[in-house]
């Protein structure tokens, strides 16, 4: 899934869940006011101007319809008034109750009291001052008299345009506060979104002109105008006044006005201009057609209101519907996020229409969240586009050509690796690792700046040894026939001072090979080694001079590189190394066990120490001590793990450190050190040519500062199983014996 996906799907999931949120209802108190029960509530039409006493007296005909729903959904109509019959039983505690009617196309409100005398006690509508005022009114409200308690019958006289969902409520008036905050949320969030996306396409266009920013803004400010207008709001913008004069004709006007940017923005988002061009002139054409619609809505007469408004709705249904299909003539996932919201526009399109039919629950949700889903539209297509041409700029950035470096550049990288390769390398090698590891780096130095077939570093006697690397290393065997048939001519050649370049045959693997040109640089190895760095092309390439001075200049780095790191590692061993056993001497043992029974202390972790004693050291001749002792030391250095420490702790001990360990396994350790000892391929100086060993251990024990208990108790078990005969292990876990 893109970036561009994952966040269409996480802005709408946010603004659902804020929505859904925002819409909850606070729970009433139980001793609060009861709402208007359906049972109450009755209505009827008569002509505008009708009095009440009328009403009353039946000399207006029909006479009231009782409803058995909460509301009910009917039409306005010129030169008609909507009466309502709400029949309550009003608390006698003296609290302020207020009539709640959602705001809608009404144009006036008038709540009256049958008396006697019948009289009008509060009136309100469109244009009117709500009280309380809230800062985005969504209910008409109208204050009960005080003085009327028990069962009562009020009248509320509706002068409404269009399609009306009357819904009338009894609200106290400590609950005023939180049945509006819901509402408060969702214009506040609404408004504030439309006002961030309109902000940010302004500045988007002015950043980058083309992006279809500029569409986003002019789609932004008509939907904002629209849904101002839907909820009754324009009033609080500067020329709102003039536009909400024009009546309740202006609501579909405007959300006509607004198909017309979203069906333009559409066809831009997804591309229509250059993956279907018949198409996106469809889409130009339908947005001019809903500009005409929405100049001639205002000239519509009022007594077809009702049919302007659903048609209204379901043109904005195809709209969202026209945009689902060219959203899905593009190619590129972030079509996905856009698709689902225009069909949950149309879902609560849909919901609207079931509402008015009392078939859906009349919520905040139904009434505005188509408002609240077009937002998001436009923010998801201000801000998707904007988060692909980021990703499109960082892969151009991943894909752009890095500039050839020149020759000189190159050599000058290859050397500094090589010199940091080389150090980082050696500094960490074993001891018989030098020699090959400094080759190896000096092979894979030169292939980048030398152009070449093969390579090879030949080594004589090079500290000792014979060396022979090749790169690749399916060319070593043909190097190793042309060392066999040729390697006088290669000594010879590694004798001289300077590099040369030589046309050679031989005989390869599979038979005669063509001629071939070879580099043969001498390497600084002293005598009676000798050396040669071979480097191979075809026999018509030739090399230059600056390249065999590059090649000699690298093979003098290696070779100093190594001759260095053997000197360090001769001057280590002769400092930290015993000499008759390859392991620490007793100096770096014992640092080695102080540092390690720190660790073990401040991590509460175990320790063994374990003392080896060799039990015929006595009997042996000294020309045998250096050879003995070293197979005792590899010995140990086989059986032990990996982090286990082993030094020389006298003439014939060896003390090994077990961080970690726990003293039953060091007890298993010694069992078979035990045995193992007894198969050393140098014959003991005993009856039966075989050597025992003596072994004490011990492991830490809690509180120990220091090592000096732990040693105590290792020394004591040696001398309990050498008191005992040898040729046995002793563990020792506390300070008995």
């Amino acid at each position: 899934m893109t970036m561009a996906k994952r966040g269409s799907w996480a802005l709408s999931l946010l603004l659902a869940l804020f929505a859904q949120a925002s819409s909850a209802q606070p729970a009433a108190p139980a001793a609060e006011a009861p709402r208007t029960p359906p049972s109450g509530l009755a209505i009827m039409e008569t002509p505008t101007g009708t009095p009440l006493e009328d009403i009353l007296s039946g000399r207006a005909q029909p006479g009231f319809t009782p409803i058995l729903e909460s509301g009910i959904g009917t039409r306005g109509q010129p030169g008609t008034t909507i009466w309502l019959r709400l029949r309550v039983e009003l608390p006698s505690d003296g609290r302020r109750l207020w009539l709640r009617l959602d705001r809608q196309a009404i144009e006036s409100l008038r709540l009256h009291v049958p008396g006697p005398p019948v009289q009008m006690v509060a009136e309100t509508g469109r244009g009117k001052a709500a009280e309380p005022d809230p800062e985005w009114p969504d209910a008409f409200l109208l204050p009960v008299p005080p003085e009327l308690q028990g069962p009562t019958a009020l009248y509320l006289e509706v002068d409404g345009e269009g399609f009306l969902n009357l819904h009338p409520e009894l609200i106290p008036a400590d609950e005023l506060e939180a049945r509006d905050r819901p509402s408060q949320r969702l214009y506040g969030a609404l408004y504030g979104l439309l006002v961030l996306v309109f902000l940010a396409a302004i500045f988007r266009h002015f950043q980058r002109p083309g992006t279809g920013a500029d569409k986003v803004v002019f789609a932004t400010l008509a939907v904002g105008l629209a849904c101002m207008a839907n909820n009754g709001h324009l009033t609080a913008l500067p020329l709102g006044s003039a536009l909400a004069g024009i009546g309740p004709k202006v609501v579909p006007a405007l959300w006509l006005l607004a198909c017309a940017p979203l069906l333009w923005t559409s066809s831009y988002y997804a591309g229509l201009g250059k993956s279907s061009p018949d198409l996106q002139r469809v889409f130009s054409l339908a947005g001019g057609a809903f500009l005409a619609l929405a100049v001639a809505a205002i000239f519509v007469p009022l007594f077809y209101l009702p049919q302007l408004q659903l048609a209204t709705i379901v043109l904005i249904a195809l709209v969202m519907l026209t945009c689902v299909v060219g959203l899905s003539l593009d190619p590129r996932q972030s079509r996905w996020g856009p698709m689902l919201v225009c069909l949950g526009v149309i879902a609560a399109l849909v919901a609207q229409i079931l509402a008015l039919k009392q078939v859906l629950p009349i919520t905040l949700m139904i009434r505005r969240g188509y408002e609240l889903l077009l937002a998001v539209l436009l923010a998801l297509y201000l801000v998707l586009p904007w988060i692909r041409q980021k990703l499109q700029a960082r892969a151009a950035r991943k894909r752009a050509v890095v500039p050839e470096k020149s020759t000189e550049e190159k050599i000058a990288i290859a050397r500094e690796q090589l010199m940091l390769g080389l150090q980082s390398a050696l500094m960490n090698a074993a001891e018989g690792d030098l020699e090959w590891i400094a080759y190896r780096r000096l092979l894979e130095g030169l292939k980048p700046v030398l152009p070449q077939l093969a390579s090879a570093v030949v080594a004589m006697n090079y500290h000792h040894e014979d060396l022979m690397l090749v790169e690749p290393k399916s060319a070593e065997a043909r190097y190793q026939l042309l060392l066999d048939q040729r390697a006088q001519l290669m000594k010879n050649l590694s004798r001289s001072k300077a590099p040369q370049q030589i046309a050679i045959d031989f005989d390869g693997p599979d038979g005669p090979l063509e001629q071939v040109q070879l580099a043969v640089i001498p390497l600084p190895i002293p005598k009676p080694g000798w050396g040669a760095l071979l480097i191979e092309r075809h026999a018509d390439v030739s090399y230059s001079d600056d390249e065999l001075d590059l090649c000699a200049e690298f093979a003098a780095l290696a070779t100093t590189a190594g001759d260095e790191a053997a000197a360090a590692m001769a001057q280590r061993q002769a400092t930290e190394i015993d000499a008759e056993s390859g392991v620490y001497k007793r100096e770096l043992i014992d640092q080695s066990l102080r540092r390690l029974h720190e660790a073990a202390f401040l991590q509460h972790k175990p320790m063994v120490a374990m003392r080896v004693g060799l039990d015929q050291f006595g009997m042996l001749a000294p020309a045998s001590v250096a050879p003995v002792m070293h197979e005792l030391a590899d010995l140990l250095r086989e059986e032990v793990d990996y982090g286990d420490v082993i030094g020389r702790y006298g003439n014939d001990e060896f003390l090994v450190l077990m961080p970690g360990r726990q003293l039953g396994v060091a007890r298993e350790l010694a069992d078979r050190l035990c045995q193992l000892v007894l198969k050393m391929t140098h014959p003991a100086p005993s009856s039966d040519g075989k050597f025992t060993l003596t072994i004490g251990l011990s492991a830490t024990q809690p509180g120990e500062r220091g090592p000096q208990m732990l040693m105590e108790r290792v020394a004591k078990a040696v001398a309990k199983g050498r008191q005992y005969g040898g040729n046995q292990a002793q563990a020792v876990s506390s300070g008995t014996v």
